[in-house]
């Protein structure tokens, strides 16, 4: 057993992902024996204490610590955060107005189920316990047992998107909408309770109940893995399972987020449109917009939310990107042309053809490794491509016909009431020849 006040010492002769673990018994009716009956070696070191600490001021080990993963520097929009909330008092779950949030709180990450308690439920619940008892226990489990585990994790302040937005107020629901990105980033630690994954499963099994959990389909939980620097993953059991650094390779196999891009060693607005819609194609939403609304945060614009508008939304979305982001692989959707067949094929898209896509899933089978560059790094890299280090400029083989670096311009976009005016640097290849090595 691992000394509950040193984090590292849980795991001694531990490999990357075979973690030990602590269980709480949060309702005092699991015994936490209950929770280690497993025999296969991801769960040989698990273990639990015989007789669990008080809760009292007693926090979790953290698997390992963020200082050690994640860059220090905050990004200035979350270090400037003024944006208002509702929290959950995690020892007695009523709700609390704040005019800018905390600078400590938990957020849950969840997969919704049915019968959630909303707002007005939460606020209910002043009026329904006595005198002498505690909200807490009318409370649904799945918010008492989260207000518990961040309880003993020293929060006192927790956000559930369940029952911590007002969603009788469409303006308040617009504003949720439009800050939930932020609100996760500036969270302390992100809590992502998977319903379906037991404390007995494996991980990094290929077919694991992690790896296939409904968690990694939806829209929301994409800037919910994202957006905060501290992601603890729990089972059902509200077990322990690791955290988003010491999952990030896994993480990536999972999701194709790059692990650089979860470990904030890469900044979210260097990756490229195409790529981060890439990573919403394969999620679904309940309701058609929120494939738009979801992807706010992710590409740091904001748009009304209009629920009724269908997928026009999503057009919105992209136009406000077009706005805001000078990145062209915004138009890199639908089917690639890799390799040799970019001289002799094209492909057109059926129906009426449309310079934007009408969902993110027209991002899913998009072949082509999509980097941005600027016009400089662009020219280098088209040298490069060719596998020539001499000036592209007055090759007279026929294969590639392109101007002087200076005569590209900055690509830019423009939404009028014609459509989008674009502007981008256009290279010429002829029909490929028998002899060229283009690839």
């Amino acid at each position: 057993m691992g000394n509950l006040n040193d984090p590292f010492d849980f795991f001694t002769g531990c490999s990357e992902f075979n973690i030990t673990r602590i269980c709480i018994d949060l309702s005092n009716i699991r015994s936490t024996s209950e929770s280690t009956s497993c025999t296969n070696s991801y769960h040989n070191y698990c273990c639990t204490a015989a007789q669990p600490p008080p809760r009292t001021g007693w926090a979790l080990p953290s698997p390992i610590s963020p200082q050690s993963l994640y860059p220090s520097e905050t990004p200035s929009f979350i270090a400037t955060l003024n944006v208002s909330m509702w929290l959950l008092k995690t020892d007695r779950p009523e709700l609390r107005y704040f005019s800018q949030p905390p600078e400590k709180y938990a957020i849950l990450s969840h997969v919704w189920g049915q019968n959630e308690q909303s707002f007005q439920d939460v606020q209910a619940l002043a009026c329904q316990h006595s005198s002498s008892s505690n909200p807490r226990v009318l409370a649904s489990e799945k918010i008492r047992d989260c207000c518990l585990y961040a309880e003993a994790d020293g929060y006192e302040w927790l956000w559930i998107d369940t029952c911590c937005i007002d969603k009788t107020s469409s303006a308040e629901l617009s504003e949720a909408i439009n800050s939930m990105y932020q609100w996760y980033a500036k969270a302390s630690v992100c809590y992502v309770y998977l319903h379906d994954v037991s404390a007995c499963s494996d991980p990094i099994e290929p077919h694991s109940s992690f790896r296939t959990s409904r968690w990694f389909t939806r829209g929301w939980t994409l800037q919910e893995l994202i957006a905060p620097r501290r992601v603890l993953f729990l089972s059902c059991e509200w077990v322990l399972l690791g955290d988003k650094g010491l999952f990030s390779s896994l993480l990536q196999e999972v999701t194709g987020i790059d692990a650089q891009v979860l470990t904030f060693r890469t900044s979210l607005p260097s990756v490229p449109v195409a790529t981060r819609m890439r990573w919403a194609s394969q999620r679904m939403t309940t309701r058609v917009e929120d494939e738009a609304y979801s992807l706010m945060g992710i590409f740091g614009v904001n748009i009304p939310t209009i629920y009724g508008e269908g997928s026009r939304a999503f057009r919105r979305l992209q136009e406000e990107i077009m706005k805001n982001v000078p990145d062209h692989t915004l138009f890199v959707w639908g089917h690639g042309l890799p390799g040799q067949a970019m001289a002799d094929q094209m492909y057109l898209p059926t129906g009426s053809p449309d310079l934007l896509a009408t969902s993110p899933a027209d991002f899913r089978d998009c072949g082509m490794n999509v980097v941005t560059k600027s016009v400089p790094e662009y020219w280098t890299s088209l040298q490069s491509l060719l596998g020539r280090s001499d000036s592209l400029e007055g090759r007279q083989d026929g294969f590639i016909q392109t101007r002087d670096q200076s005569d590209f311009e900055i690509p830019e976009f423009a939404v009028t009431s014609h459509g989008v005016r674009v502007r981008l640097p256009v290279i010429s290849i002829p029909p490929r020849r028998e002899s060229s090595n283009f690839n």
